[in-house]
């Protein structure tokens, strides 16, 4: 190693000598010593500015200290930025969320987990406004292409379950109507052709009871699967 070189980079001259030994082979004071490059868990690096210090008892392992809070420790053992999330943060990020409300952000302490709640909101504002409309356009507005396709796939779904209700709300208004004739004309022929399960059965209960009534024949009202309902069949024959 040259000298010059680590000299200029701000390492004194009784680091340079310990480094010069620590090159050459394992120090032993006594006891088999380790090279400083071999010591298991030390940073071996350090920005220009740093100073290599020799700490007392530490004869064979030189430890970096960075003469400033610019100075940088280099190792994938140092992380270069973490994220802090405190319950308080997300504490407001939920409320942010419930809310739409993305001004609850900017009362979060961290910085990236500021960035990452408004987006979260404006995500499901956006979402939501797409849903409302059922426009798939307006899925462009989401931050990432995965949530702009989920967007446009659950309004393809919406579209679809909202055509089936639509039918099925045409069909149950001719089903109903066709019920409200034949309960005008005590003609419950039709009843089977129902296919709504609720109307089709109100049709047969009505169908059993105006037959069990009109043939004076109480036997006939066990057909009524509700107590209530053969009671007040019994009832109205008892009656006549």
């Amino acid at each position: 190693m040259n000298a010059k070189k680590l000299i200029s980079m701000g390492i004194t001259l009784a680091a340079l000598s310990m480094l010069t030994a620590c090159e050459a082979g394992p120090v032993t004071p006594g006891t088999p010593g380790t090279p400083a490059s071999n010591q298991p868990g030390t940073p071996q690096t350090a920005t220009s500015n740093a100073t290599m210090n020799i700490l007392p008892g530490e004869g064979t392992q030189a430890n970096i200290i960075p003469n400033s809070p610019n100075d940088t420790m280099q190792g994938p053992s140092i992380p270069t930025q973490q994220v802090s999330k405190t319950e308080s943060d997300m504490v407001t990020f939920k409320t942010a969320l419930e809310k739409n409300d993305a001004t609850y952000c900017d009362k979060i302490k961290d910085s990236q987990y500021v960035s990452e709640c408004k987006t979260m909101v404006a995500d499901q504002i956006a979402l939501s406004a797409a849903l409302a409309q059922l426009d798939s356009n307006l899925c462009s507005k989401l931050s990432t292409l995965d949530k702009q396709n989920s967007c446009k796939s659950q309004i393809e779904q919406n579209k679809l379950s909202q055509v089936k209700q639509q039918e099925s709300d045409s069909i149950l208004a001719k089903e109903t109507e066709m019920y409200n004739q034949m309960s005008a004309q005590n003609d419950y022929s039709k009843c089977e052709e129902l296919t709504n399960l609720t109307l089709k059965s109100t049709c047969l209960t009505a169908r059993d009871f105006y037959d069990a009534v009109t043939k004076k024949d109480v036997k006939l009202c066990d057909k009524l699967l509700n107590s209530a309902d053969r009671n007040s069949c019994i009832n109205m024959i008892n009656k006549q």
